[in-house]
């Protein structure tokens, strides 16, 4: 959906030396709340288990506007899929940690009735601590799609997958229910996706 940057914070109204600065890839245009619902949905949730967000809006690129919003920079921090490679498996009592950590989180967010929707090892940023691993759920930019695709459920594409299936193949199949893999129904998205994805 974009990319992501590593930035020096310039306003001095935020005690942080670095943020993190995400610029949509596409360009967006329409009504504040719908184009930065992730930053949005974020700020509802934001603390021990979300990282926060500072603030979001346009910038000009070549007369096209394109979206961006900063968030909190975790320093020292680094996804699970890195953590996995360099530190291999978690032992079971740090597994046990990491996993209330995530759950504590999602439930954060369902109470919320945000939907993270691409859960996986990379969208979460883990940090040793003294009292043991931080763990933080990035990425919610799935959840910026998913209150309207119900409207644009059955549409299909090239592939054959649903129009939910083609807005997940940026992220990782594997992680994704199967009723949401579906080549030709449609499923409406809710807290199950992100129970499986947490499973698997």
């Amino acid at each position: 959906m974009g990319v992501v940057f590593l930035c020096k914070n310039e306003n001095f109204l935020l005690d942080t030396e670095k943020v993190v600065v995400k610029c949509f890839w596409e360009t967006l245009k329409g009504n504040s709340a719908e184009v930065f619902k992730e930053p949005l949905a974020m700020s509802k949730i934001a603390g021990d288990y979300v990282p926060k967000s500072f603030d979001y809006g346009y910038m000009d690129d070549f007369n096209q506007e394109r979206g961006f919003f900063v968030t909190e920079y975790i320093d020292g921090a680094m996804d699970g899929e890195a953590w996995l490679e360099k530190y291999g498996a978690f032992s079971v009592e740090t597994g046990l940690e990491v996993a209330l950590s995530v759950a504590k989180g999602l439930k954060l967010a369902h109470e919320k009735g945000i939907f993270h929707l691409d859960l996986k090892p990379a969208n979460l940023l883990l940090k040793r601590s003294d009292s043991g691993i931080e763990v933080k759920i990035i990425d919610f930019g799935l959840s910026r799609v998913a209150s309207s695709l119900g409207e644009t459920a059955i549409q299909q594409s090239r592939s054959g997958l649903s129009f939910f299936g083609n807005a997940i193949l940026g992220g990782t199949l594997d992680y994704s229910p199967p009723e949401q893999q579906s080549y030709e129904a449609y499923v409406k998205p809710s807290a199950k996706n992100d129970v499986y994805a947490f499973g698997m």
